[in-house]
């Protein structure tokens, strides 16, 4: 019999800061194949290794974004039409910030 209830919640709990961890640092892998023309591997690999770098400011952006969007979502869903750009426009501006323009 596996763990139930309240026996789950350490588990849980010791499973969300890798998984966390983890899609934050992989946050920027498809703007990097779309941006730049990376391969897979390589925009996995540069976007974990630029992220780690910045790694807690991309989280307190990526939960300020999560923020701001919800009270959108709460509004008949049609706020989000208002709230979604703000928070596109703040990790857009962030990738530009860590990764850099791409000379044309």
């Amino acid at each position: 019999m596996g763990p139930r209830g309240a026996d789950a919640l350490p588990l849980l709990l010791v499973g969300l800061i890798p998984t966390t961890y983890f899609l934050v640092s992989f946050y920027f892998t498809i703007p990097l194949i779309i941006d730049k023309q990376m391969g897979f591997w390589t925009a996995l690999t540069t976007g974990f290794r630029m992220v780690h770098k910045h790694w807690f400011h991309v989280l307190g952006l990526l939960i300020l974004a999560s923020v701001v969007n919800i009270p959108g979502v709460c509004v008949c869903v049609l706020g989000v039409l208002c709230t979604a750009p703000l928070g596109l426009a703040a990790v857009g501006y962030a990738y530009e910030d860590i990764f850099g323009r791409q000379n044309a």
